[in-house]
């Protein structure tokens, strides 16, 4: 009985899965291409987040429009890190 071989596409398989079928295909260059994927999505996290930084500080500091409480849901952050944005944002406020 002959199976039919099984595409590997990133829609249709987890990407572990397609990263070995294509190291077992002999294609190498899949490692530099998900360390680029990851170097990116770092950085475009990095800018989200000082954005974010940024929002909370005019939003909940300045503007006292939202609670911290509320921004941290709202944007689906840890309550503990909006918090300790305000604490940098004072201190450096005060010098």
């Amino acid at each position: 009985m002959r199976v039919a071989p099984i595409r590997a596409t990133r829609t249709c398989a987890p990407l572990p899965w397609f990263a070995a079928y294509r190291i077992i295909r002999g294609e190498r260059s899949v490692v530099e291409e998900l360390a680029r994927e990851r170097a990116d999505a770092k950085a475009a996290e990095a800018r989200a987040l000082a954005g974010l930084k940024q929002a909370a500080v005019v939003l909940v500091s300045a503007a006292g429009s939202v609670s911290g409480a509320g921004f941290a849901r709202g944007v689906s952050v840890d309550g503990m890190a909006v918090r300790s944005w305000f604490g940098r944002a004072l201190r450096a406020d005060c010098r």
